[in-house]
C-alpha cells in the first residue's frame, strides 16, 4: 500500500526522521526525486510507524 502525497497527511516527527534518507535518495547511484510516494511510505514504515489509508467520500 502506498499513500499518494497529494492526499496524504504525515506526522511531523515521521517526516523529520526520514528527511536525510529522502534527500539523499538514489536509484542506481544517481540522485532521484521520482517515486517519492512509495519511498516516503516505506521510510515511515521502517521507523515502525503505521500508515493508514482512509476512504474519503466526496
Amino acid at each position: 500500500m502506498c499513500t499518494p502525497e497529494a492526499l496524504a497527511a504525515y506526522g511531523g516527527s515521521a517526516v523529520f526522521e526520514c528527511l536525510p534518507e529522502r534527500i539523499n535518495q538514489r536509484f542506481m547511484r544517481v540522485a532521484s526525486d521520482i517515486g517519492e510516494d512509495p519511498a516516503m511510505t516505506n521510510m515511515i514504515l521502517k521507523q515502525g510507524k503505521k500508515v493508514l489509508l482512509k476512504k474519503m467520500l466526496l
